[in-house]
């Protein structure tokens, strides 16, 4: 994808957040579906690379959750790990995944706004006029139409895995779960 691309050429200097990170944060908050707060909460202890999942840890309505993955996106989350120790060698398990060069947790807001100028480089941008361009939680509508689609063209009984997408997403009714979910031309 461009925006993924982009992530790791928008900058003219290595700022606080290396591209490495921000690219991942992107990518993960895609591939699982997630809100970018629960993508920059993950710590170490989280991933569980051999049994594929991540542990969502007191998210929205303080509830948590298990989300599964594929081995696909195990290399992506490994490629960052072993990225991360080879630049931050002292990050414990507790650690947060991503951090600034400072060793710090990263900020939702810091993210939204280098999303913008990512969006912005690959020149991605609403022009049927409307106010609002593509936002970094769209990653997450996307993943929700994506999965559907994949469904409808295997053939699967959507209305009965509709509700598997709602528990991915950590909502308790499939309405919540509904709004992500706009047509496509597919």
């Amino acid at each position: 994808m461009k925006i993924f691309d982009a992530a790791m050429t928008y900058q003219k200097n290595r700022s606080k957040i290396p591209p490495e990170c921000i690219q991942t944060i992107l990518k993960v908050t895609y591939v699982l579906g997630l809100r970018l707060n629960e993508t920059l909460s993950l710590k170490s202890k989280d991933i569980n690379l051999q049994e594929l999942h991540v542990i969502i840890r007191e998210t929205k309505f303080n509830k948590t959750r298990i989300v599964p993955f594929n081995h696909q996106v195990r290399d992506i989350l490994q490629n960052f790990i072993n990225w991360r120790a080879s630049q931050r060698p002292d990050c414990g398990n507790d650690t947060h995944l991503f951090l600034d060069k400072n060793g710090r947790p990263i900020h939702k807001g810091v993210v939204q706004h280098i999303f913008i100028k990512i969006r912005n480089a690959a020149g991605i941008s609403r022009s049927d006029g409307v106010c609002c361009q593509p936002r970094i939680h769209d990653l997450r509508h996307t993943f929700a139409v994506n999965r559907l689609t994949v469904w409808y063209r295997d053939g699967k009984d959507v209305q009965n895995h509709i509700s598997l997408l709602s528990t991915y997403h950590g909502h308790d009714k499939v309405h919540y779960t509904s709004v992500y979910l706009t047509l496509t031309d597919d």
